[in-house]
């Protein structure tokens, strides 16, 4: 099981000022760089100026921080890292933070499972779009996100879930929709607006209405 991990230390490292000199920095890098090398991880340096290493081991990957030691790891990993990284002499282990769970999952089996809840995702966005009047707008609402969320699943490849396929998904519903007339836009005082259509928005097409009506039902 992937896990998102956080190994707390105590360095000679001060949030908002570093190391208090260049040779303990360097001596904190270099130790951390050992005890990972030395039980088998590999280690690669930041590739940016005053970016930290990061230690990876197959899918696993933790960013070596002088504050803390994060990433997603095989949970059962983690009383062995706790063990080694407790004899280290420039940094103490203070604590270790377990959160969200994450699955092992390629691009073609997220797309086929966001494909699977097609109706659910939606009935969501009909819902969310839903207004009181014809003339009533939702603008600048980030519902792909918003409503991507809810399908979103946690995914090791793609662990800070920059520009996640949940969200691009329902973006792309949401102009089907639009194209298809069950959603509606319109101009407002803030930008282009979007509202869910109506049975009145389909008078001289009813049965365009009925056809989207059972599309989600």
């Amino acid at each position: 099981m992937y896990q998102k991990i956080y190994f707390y230390i105590d360095s000679q490292y001060q949030w908002g000022h570093g190391f208090p000199d260049s040779v303990s920095e360097s001596s904190f890098h270099q130790e951390a760089r050992q005890i990972f090398q030395a039980a088998g991880w590999k280690v690669s340096s930041g590739r940016l100026s005053g970016e930290s290493d990061t230690a990876t081991k197959g899918k696993q990957s933790l960013y070596l921080h002088p504050m803390e030691f994060s990433g997603v790891i095989i949970t059962e990993e983690v009383p062995e890292l706790k063990h080694i990284l407790s004899s280290a002499k420039t940094f103490r282990l203070r604590s270790v933070g377990q959160f969200e769970i994450y699955q092992d999952m390629s691009d073609q089996d997220y797309a086929e499972y966001l494909e699977s809840c097609r109706t659910e995702i939606i009935e969501d966005i009909l819902a969310n779009y839903r207004t009181k009047r014809k003339n009533q707008f939702i603008v600048n609402c980030n519902m792909a996100e918003k409503i991507g969320q809810e399908y979103r699943i946690l995914r090791v490849n793609s662990p800070d879930h920059i520009g996640d396929k949940a969200y691009m998904y329902v973006g792309k519903l949401i102009e089907e929709l639009i194209a298809d007339g069950r959603l509606r836009t319109g101009a407002t005082k803030k930008g282009l607006g979007i509202r869910t259509a109506v049975p009145s928005d389909f008078k001289n097409t009813p049965e365009l209405f009925r056809k989207g009506s059972e599309a989600t039902t």
